[in-house]
């Protein structure tokens, strides 16, 4: 019974080993410097490569000191693009020609962010507002969010434009304009 225990815990082990991926394994076998010598970027839509570029914080001949590192860098700042669901689809690979190079494909298809919607609101000091509302997430291809409001009553009229994830360095700045008449 206790080497049929072992016996599966070994098997589990071993798929699980197996199941790895191969870029994982390459990272940890290669612990010098590695440069990105090509990015292979296929855009399905109107996102734009420098903004990606920007965005992942990788350019071709820029060099890191591990592979391992490179890996985690890419790794972390996809997983902030999805999960800003701004892509029906995001993938990205990167291969190890030799142990200094890397070569990096990434491959997108943008989905459809721009959002209008009618707003109502109702407030006690200026009564039954009437508005519309436009979002549109990575406005233009540049990967920032913009936002136009617009509320009608019968003693005011306000409007807003917030932009917001303009990306300066590895910082992202928001940016609002209020106007009421």
């Amino acid at each position: 019974m206790f080497c049929r225990k072992i016996g599966l815990v070994l098997i589990t082990l071993l798929t699980f080993a197996a199941v790895s991926p191969a870029q994982e394994n390459d990272a940890e076998f290669y612990s010098g410097t590695v440069t990105i010598t090509n990015i292979d970027i296929e855009i399905d839509g109107k996102t734009s490569e420098r903004a990606v570029l920007r965005e992942l914080l990788i350019s071709e001949g820029k060099e890191f000191r591990s592979a391992a590192r490179l890996l985690d860098v890419v790794d972390t700042r996809a997983s902030i693009l999805k999960s800003r669901r701004l892509f029906r689809e995001f993938t990205w690979s990167i291969e190890f020609p030799s142990p200094d190079e890397a070569e990096i494909t990434i491959r997108i298809v943008d989905s459809f962010t721009l959002l209008p919607r009618p707003m109502f609101k109702y407030s006690s000091s200026t009564g039954f507002l009437v508005g519309a509302k436009v979002e549109y997430f990575n406005a233009f291809g540049t990967l920032t969010d913009q936002t136009l409001e617009a509320y009608w009553s019968q003693q005011e009229i306000k409007g807003s434009l917030i932009v917001e994830n303009i990306a300066i360095g590895m910082t992202h700045l928001g940016l609002g304009y209020e106007q009421f008449y």
